[in-house]
């Protein structure tokens, strides 16, 4: 079975450690309201997992009594839901603050064991379940010691449906039996996107109680309704015993912090050489002295900085010891020691540990402030021992490891958020998950804006993805505390879509020109890999290499379908450019025709309408090469096998046959050609008449002949090269 959601994908963020949000839990939310057991149920428990959020809409939508699980680390049993008017009056954003339990204490009521209320359907979360109602969770065990303690209170009766809501990969027809304990319960309703499950025969028992002798005191103070099932039932004469040794699953792990941790963590969190201040009053039996006095490196009698006794304040150890310098003559033995010159007797005994400590600090590798690596057999550029030695060993560092890349999203929808700019990222989070809006990334930036990347979506066209996004962020309003005023501020953020970056600009002949080059340029490489002979000269820019191995060949033959249709797009919007040059210059032309003859240049008229004849039929051989290259683009034989099956995975879109490869390439280097002709034509039009106001941008003759050498006719850029030759000879001379 294929992995509904492949490791590193951006799907992939709402599985981990939780139950799987698969795309269709709102469709399989309203196929469960649909069933016999959903309607003729009033009180329905429903986990907290987020597949299960659009159940819970369901049972506000239908009337019937919500229950949730409590606030964290209460001693409460469950929270019942309490809607503030009608569920039509409420908005759907509010519905989902009030289901999770953050729209006010007014709209929840948390019950203890004391005022139970019997339950007719319990909707779990899972990660796999079989046919025969065997449920895997997320392996913790809360789930299965929720509904032991449900049923010990009566709240779970016999006639009590437990449902769940998966999706179809989820389902499995069976599973190996010691995967599951005894305490493990079994469901009775399982709901797919499209199907419905019940289990027949239904596994009797179906859940047990709470088995106290598997439980330690720790799961009591995590779970800590046990603690009050517990004394209700010794209150009642029942002997429980726990657990002595603690082996449960711990799930609230608290994060390493610089505080947290053992004795050796702590250590490590600063540097080891570091001294702590010492702390005053330390020795206040002898005088009122300091520890620095104590230790005979006091300036006086006193304790105070003045020098004078009795104060007090304390003087404060320093944390450095600041040692006086000591120089030595160049001609002198001693020049250059760690001690300058001193001896063990000198200094009172401590000279031995002062040159101890100051090779401590010296660099393992000295070579004039820069690192070296220690050479082949364990010894330095300096002589010294390298990494075997024992001085060296603690200073090297480890070699870091390789950054890991993290996955791009190929399809995704982009939304623009502005107006952020004293709104608290956190805050902002916050009433995304409320909107039920969750970005696969979250791109920040300066002057107030963000970029929210959402993955897209198979069963919806991108831009109506777009659409129901940005009606569920609209109108999104943060609270904002003001510096000088006890009012807070709303600040209203405003979302746009994120347009995409084009191939090329629609008005500039030159882009277009690289637009169709690139393409021309990507062909001849997906051709060169696939191992096909009939590939047009190398493009500008593309470089003759030998024939690789063969890779993937639908990828290949898709890539060569993409640049044939870039290169057609970029065909198209030169004939368009073409008509707008002439239709823009048409007056001017006019106006050079109707002027006399120049005696300098007596034929610049016939020049003029030569070249707009030679943009008339480039124009034209621009958009009879956008169509041939669209018809070899087209698909005309499927290698891949259509799907008949009704619910099963969506194929990739038809890939064109290996043999449509040749006149693909062809098609291409063709649009090239003509695109550079219109480029090149336009040119050199702007030199003969400039434009006074065109809408169509141009590079000069010459770049245009730089940048486009190989796709232009040997003549062309023969004669423009002369033309720049001649010019710089007048103006030299």
């Amino acid at each position: 079975m294929k992995g509904r959601f492949p490791q590193g994908s951006a799907s992939s963020n709402y599985v981990n450690r939780k139950i799987p949000l698969f795309p269709e839990a709102e469709q399989t939310a309203e196929r469960l309201a649909e069933t016999p057991e959903f309607k003729q149920a009033k009180n329905i428990k429903v986990n907290i997992d987020m597949a299960q959020e659009a159940v819970k809409l369901q049972v506000l939508k239908a009337n019937k009594t919500l229950f949730v699980a409590p606030s964290q680390k209460s001693d409460y049993l469950y929270a019942k839901i309490k809607l503030p008017s009608s569920v039509e009056e409420v908005p759907l954003v509010q519905q989902r603050r009030i289901v999770k339990m953050l729209a006010g204490e007014d709209t929840y009521e948390e019950l203890g064991i004391d005022q139970t209320e019997p339950l007719d359907m319990v909707v779990v979360g899972c990660v796999a379940v079989s046919e025969r109602g065997q449920r895997i969770g997320k392996g913790n065990g809360y789930v299965d010691l929720e509904i032991a303690i449900l049923v010990n209170l009566g709240v779970i009766t016999p006639k009590t449906v437990i449902a769940t809501t998966v999706a179809d990969e989820q389902v499995y027809s069976e599973l190996q039996a010691d995967l599951f304990q005894n305490y493990d319960f079994t469901v009775d309703l399982i709901v797919t996107p499209t199907r419905v499950i019940r289990v027949n025969p239904r596994p009797e028992p179906r859940a047990v109680g709470v088995q106290w002798g598997l439980l330690s005191s720790r799961r009591l103070d995590v779970v800590r309704v046990l603690k009050k099932l517990k004394e209700r039932l010794e209150s009642e004469g029942k002997h429980i015993e726990l657990k002595g040794e603690d082996t449960d699953v711990e799930s609230f792990r608290k994060r390493r912090t610089r505080g947290s941790g053992s004795a050796g963590q702590q250590d490590r969190r600063r540097q080891p050489n570091r001294r702590r201040r010492s702390t005053r009053n330390s020795a206040a039996g002898e005088g009122g002295k300091s520890a620095n006095e104590q230790d005979g490196n006091g300036g006086g009698e006193g304790g105070n900085e003045s020098g004078e006794g009795g104060g007090p304040r304390m003087r404060r150890k320093r944390r450095f010891s600041r040692k006086p310098r000591r120089y030595s003559r160049r001609d002198s033995g001693d020049y250059g020691s760690p001690d300058g010159g001193r001896t063990a007797g000198e200094d009172g005994g401590d000279g031995q540990q002062q040159q101890q400590q100051q090779q401590q600090r010296q660099r393992p590798y000295p070579n004039k402030g820069s690192r070296m690596r220690p050479k082949a057999g364990g010894h330095a550029a300096n002589g010294t021992n390298g990494p075997a030695g024992s001085g060296n060993r603690d200073h090297q560092k480890q070699p870091r490891p390789p950054r890991q890349q993290k996955p791009q999203l190929p399809d995704s929808v982009q939304i623009r958020v502005s107006n952020m700019f004293s709104v608290p990222f956190k805050d902002f989070k916050d009433e995304l998950r409320t909107r039920d809006c969750y970005p696969a990334k979250i791109s920040q930036s300066r002057n107030g804006r963000c970029l929210l990347i959402f993955p897209k979506r198979d069963e919806l066209v991108e831009q109506a993805q777009a659409d129901e996004l940005l009606q569920k962020l609209a109108d999104m309003c943060i609270t904002v505390p003001q510096k000088n005023s006890a009012e807070p501020k709303q600040i209203k953020l405003k979302f746009e879509l994120q347009p995409k970056s084009k191939d090329f600009g629609e008005n500039d002949a030159t882009s277009i020109a690289s637009a169709a080059n690139r393409a021309a340029r990507r062909s001849n490489d997906a051709c060169r890999k696939l191992g096909v002979s009939e590939v047009a000269p190398s493009v500008d820019g593309a470089e003759q290499q030998p024939a690789e191995p063969l890779t993937n060949v639908d990828e290949l033959v898709l890539e060569v379908q993409a640049a044939t249709l870039l290169a057609a797009r970029a065909a198209k919007a030169a004939s368009v450019v073409t008509d707008k040059v002439l239709l823009e210059s048409k007056p001017a032309i006019d106006a050079e025709a109707a002027k006399e003859q120049s005696p300098d240049d007596p034929d610049r008229s016939k020049k003029l309408l030569a070249q707009v004849e030679v943009l008339t039929k480039a124009g034209a051989e621009a958009l009879a090469a956008a169509t041939k290259a669209e018809a070899a683009a087209a698909v005309t034989t499927v290698t891949t096998t259509p799907t008949a099956t009704e619910g099963a995975e969506p194929q990739p879109p038809p890939v064109p046959a290996k043999e449509q490869v040749p006149a693909m390439s062809s098609a291409t280097q063709e649009a090239a050609r003509a695109v550079a002709a219109v480029a090149y034509a336009i040119a050199k039009l702007f030199e003969l008449v400039p434009p006074t106001q065109s809408s169509v941008a141009v590079a000069s003759l010459s770049t245009v002949t730089r940048l486009f050498r190989t796709l232009l006719p040997a003549t062309t850029t023969a004669s423009t090269t002369t033309n720049t030759t001649t010019t710089a000879t007048t103006v030299s001379s």
